[in-house]
């Protein structure tokens, strides 16, 4: 599963990287470096590990390095980011957009 991505500072490969325009990527090896402003995209994989079996879901897309990876991103946002936790707490109340766990919106 190789992508533009990998390589070039990420910790490994995003099966949405072609698409996704979230400026803060839990792949990214910088992420906390990067800048986010609020209104901007957040990661579909940070958005969906706050809802219930999130980090299932995943797991099941980009493996368990990369769950993880969501995770501490997530725990990041939450005590530093006040935007994207407004968002986080908001999808933690909306259905699920993942499948099965191969990355791909239902």
């Amino acid at each position: 599963m190789a992508s533009r991505n990998e390589g070039k500072g990420f910790v490994m490969s995003c099966p949405r990287f072609e698409s996704c325009n979230a400026p803060i990527c839990p792949l990214d090896a910088d992420c906390r470096q990067r800048t986010y402003l609020d209104g901007e995209p957040v990661c579909a994989f940070m958005l969906e590990s706050v809802k219930p079996l999130g980090r299932l879901k995943i797991q099941g897309a980009i493996g368990g390095e990369g769950a993880g990876l969501v995770g501490e991103a997530v725990e990041w946002a939450f005590l530093s980011h006040s935007p994207i936790r407004k968002r986080l707490q908001r999808a933690s109340r909306t259905p699920s957009r993942l499948g099965g766990g191969n990355g791909e919106r239902e």
